[in-house]
């Protein structure tokens, strides 16, 4: 087992981090830390365990996350490899926990976990993250969002050898969402129904990001996506897939220009459905819910009911009858569209 930690300025939290990989139930493994450069005491601190599991690789400057997941993977030897991060704390028994499941199900080649909230003091907050637990399931929404906390996962290294996957180097943010789309047809993915990380979440002043690192993890969201679509043999406008962005992460941001495109967006998404129809690489039943939720919740967004797009597209289309087709609740479409 090899736990990859990448570290960038974390002197506040990496103590308890590393505090809480060392003492898992599961005691064979290698903790694989590679520290970004930092420029606080993160490094003498990790330098302060007296642990020979610990192996520290230093890049010598900032060179960013993706780059240090990849000098981790590069590195690791282990059966399995888990993923930690240097701000959140695992639970002791975490590793036993997704090993034991990997172990009896050969063919996952992916486990996440549940996650319980904690503020940047780390303090609870009530807060569990919750996410999907079953492979078609998983698979089904994964064009729609991500459906695993990165830090929670383990992944089965042979498979990552066996189709030469590792973090891309196309993107240097969302590194995670590319790394699941380029597994999708690998093995099976799982996520175990009980918490098993605390997730820190600091507070808003400490997660403003610069403008460059969300065009960033856009980009990093849109080549995931892009590697999905090959799957169905679609291809799609950068235009689309930002407006699939946006409503996916950030529908109140929406412009009435890009709404525009609502008459577009809504056929992209059912001749996805169609696609899948036709090649099956999802669940059919599944993946057509995700798809008729999001026409539906396209829909109901405010600036398409304000936009002559709308209109003209309920003009030659007849958006009644999408929702007949998606078993939407038809009489709400009415009192919308005449209202």
């Amino acid at each position: 087992m090899s736990i990859l930690m990448p570290v960038y300025n974390a002197e506040p939290f990496v103590r308890m981090a590393v505090e809480s990989i060392l003492k898992q139930t599961y005691r064979r493994f290698e903790l694989i830390i590679v520290d970004d450069g930092s420029s606080d005491n993160s490094v003498s601190i990790i330098n302060s365990f007296n642990d020979d599991r610990i192996h520290l690789i230093r890049n010598g400057r900032n060179l960013g996350l993706n780059y240090s997941l990849r000098a981790a993977m590069d590195s690791a030897k282990g059966k399995y490899f888990a993923r930690a991060d240097a701000d959140d704390i695992s639970f002791a028994e975490r590793l036993s926990k997704q090993i034991a499941f990997l172990e009896n199900n050969k063919n996952c080649c992916l486990v996440g976990a549940w996650a319980q909230a904690m503020d940047s003091e780390g303090n609870q907050t009530g807060t569990l993250f919750r996410t999907h637990t079953a492979d078609s399931t998983l698979k089904a929404s994964l064009f729609f969002s991500c459906p695993f906390l990165h830090p929670s996962i383990v992944l089965r290294s042979s498979v990552l050898y066996a189709y030469s996957v590792r973090y891309s180097t196309e993107v240097a943010q969302a590194e995670d969402y590319v790394l699941y789309s380029d597994l999708l047809i690998c093995g099976d993915f799982a996520n175990l129904a009980e918490p098993l990380i605390y997730y820190r979440v600091h507070n808003s002043s400490s997660r403003i990001t610069s403008e460059r690192n969300n065009r960033a993890i856009i980009h990093g969201r849109m080549v995931a996506w892009r590697k999905l679509l090959s799957h169905l043999a679609l291809n799609v406008t950068d235009d689309l897939l930002f407006l699939h962005d946006k409503l996916s992460y950030y529908p109140e941001r929406l412009t009435k220009s890009e709404a525009l495109l609502f008459p577009e967006y809504v056929e992209f998404l059912i001749s996805l459905r169609s696609a899948n129809y036709r090649l099956e690489i999802f669940d059919k039943h599944l993946f057509a819910a995700e798809v008729a939720n999001r026409i539906y919740s396209s829909l109901l967004h405010p600036l398409f009911f304000s936009t002559k797009a709308f209109r003209w597209y309920y003009r030659c289309y007849n958006l009644l009858s999408v929702a007949q087709r998606f078993k939407f609740p038809v009489s709400k479409f009415k009192r919308l569209i005449t209202s």
